[in-house]
């Protein structure tokens, strides 16, 4: 098996298993949304505490600890209200209403006079026909206050995912990853 066909299928696998977390998710609703919430980042800050300890360095450690800050605002904002929204829509729908902060993130990157290629905004226009479709049924168009929190987690993700893009040229990825993690769970 060649390199190409490997990461193809370790992405396809990845898509799988964040595709299934939104079912865990929806039975891990019955705790609470802070709750779950809080336990799930708990888990992922304390395995990252070793890696922030070996990586941090004192060159890049305030911009790193900013970028930490912001992203970890971001995250708390989106998860928190994926968790939310998810209580009161389908796992099916949320997964899908909160992968379209793929397509927001283009509409926000004009904003910051990023060039973006004209097949992303065909799949824009297919991801916005996606959602139409998955929100349309007999009685018309049927948004609830889930699909509403959940349009506007993928907005907070979008937030996160730029301020990502803006820091990561500056400091250490992992790094600044262990601290927002860090951030958000404690």
């Amino acid at each position: 098996m060649n390199t190409r066909t490997k990461y193809n299928l370790l992405l396809v696998f990845a898509a799988m298993i964040w595709g299934s977390a939104f079912v865990a998710q929806k039975s891990g609703g019955t705790i609470g949304g802070f709750t779950y919430n809080g336990i799930r980042t708990l888990l992922g800050g304390l395995v990252l505490i070793p890696i922030y300890f070996l990586l941090r360095k004192n060159k890049e450690m305030k911009t790193s600890i900013m970028g930490g800050i912001f992203c970890g605002l971001a995250l708390f904002i989106a998860s928190n209200l994926q968790q939310f929204g998810i209580n009161n829509t389908s796992a099916s729908k949320a997964g899908f209403i909160t992968s379209l902060y793929a397509i927001i993130v283009p509409f926000l990157s004009i904003f910051l006079h990023k060039k973006i290629r004209p097949i992303v905004w065909v799949s824009v226009v297919i991801s916005l026909a996606g959602l139409y479709l998955l929100n349309y049924s007999a009685e018309g168009l049927s948004i609830n206050i889930g699909d509403i929190q959940l349009m506007l987690c993928a907005l907070a993700f979008a937030f996160q995912i730029l301020i990502i893009d803006h820091y990561s040229d500056h400091v250490n990825g992992v790094l600044m990853s262990a601290e927002y993690c860090l951030y958000v769970s404690f």
